[in-house]
């Protein structure tokens, strides 16, 4: 299973599902990237240490929310991972039902 994980913050949440894998109590899922809405978020440093491709997406336009360009710059991004499934660690936006429909099921 491959694993996406979507953090705004320092990525305390991310490095417990990190470590995990490092442990073996994910069994066969695999975390394959790490996205940011915020360049300086700390959860991006964990990508090299445990190997993981990190990333920051520009939320642009909207503050608080992701809708429109940012939306799409998600979507695409993540869609280009091919995830089975999206975590959000700590991810500080409100999804609209576009984002929501890209990844249902």
């Amino acid at each position: 299973m491959r694993v996406v994980i979507l953090g705004s913050g320092r990525g305390s949440n991310a490095s417990a599902i990190l470590q995990a894998q490092v442990e073996g109590r994910l069994g066969r899922a695999r975390v394959v990237q790490i996205f940011s809405d915020r360049p300086d978020a700390g959860i991006l440093a964990l990508g090299p240490r445990f190997g993981v491709p990190a990333s920051f997406v520009d939320p642009a336009p909207f503050k608080t929310k992701l809708e429109g360009e940012g939306e799409e710059r998600f979507i695409a991004a993540i869609t280009g991972c091919a995830p089975d499934l999206v975590v959000l660690a700590g991810f500080m936006r409100v999804l609209k039902p576009g984002f929501l429909q890209a990844f249902a099921g």
